[in-house]
């Protein structure tokens, strides 16, 4: 072999290498970047789902109104509420399963617990209501249900800041 056939090698081969290496570079910042990806769309959609917690919950109180209300609707009310608690089962289950640290687990939790005591409370009041006895069903909902209702719509706007922050912290 000559001697510039050798140096013409000795360039091809660092290129290869160099080659070699700016592809597992590109590789490596490439799944990188998927996995911070997914992290954040993890955290949007913890963010939005709080955010639908809330709206489900207020949708539970307005419908839970209605059949304090309206006893000749009391039959549709009902059915609007079992729907709008199956809605919130669903996107607090769905948000069980995206979150990862203790934390968020604890608090999903404690609105699960909460979220329970909210559903036996008004079934409570509705039943008072079914039985005609509209102003003790009113006392219970305003001394019982309200204070739930705060505490649980209080916890969900936290649970969302919570996220909101980790997401911009990413």
């Amino acid at each position: 072999m000559t001697i510039g056939k050798k140096i013409i090698g000795g360039y091809v081969v660092l290129l290869a290498l160099l080659a070699s290496v700016m592809f597992i570079a590109f590789y490596s910042v490439t799944r990188i970047q998927g996995t911070y990806d997914g992290f954040i769309d993890v955290d949007e959609r913890l963010v939005e789902s709080a955010g639908k917690l809330r709206i489900e919950l207020n949708d539970q109180v307005g419908t839970y109104r209605g059949i304090l209300l309206y006893s000749d609707l009391q039959k549709s009310y009902l059915e609007e509420l079992h729907a709008n608690r199956r809605r919130f089962s669903e996107i607090a289950g769905t948000m069980r399963q995206l979150v990862h640290s203790g934390e968020g687990r604890s608090m999903l939790e404690e609105i699960a617990a909460l979220q329970a005591k909210n559903e036996q409370t008004q079934d409570r009041v509705i039943e008072l209501a079914r039985q005609g006895k509209h102003a003790q069903a009113l006392a219970l909902g305003i001394k019982e249900v309200r204070p739930i209702h705060r505490a649980l719509d209080e916890k969900a706007e936290r649970f969302g800041e919570r996220q909101s922050k980790l997401k911009t912290e990413g």
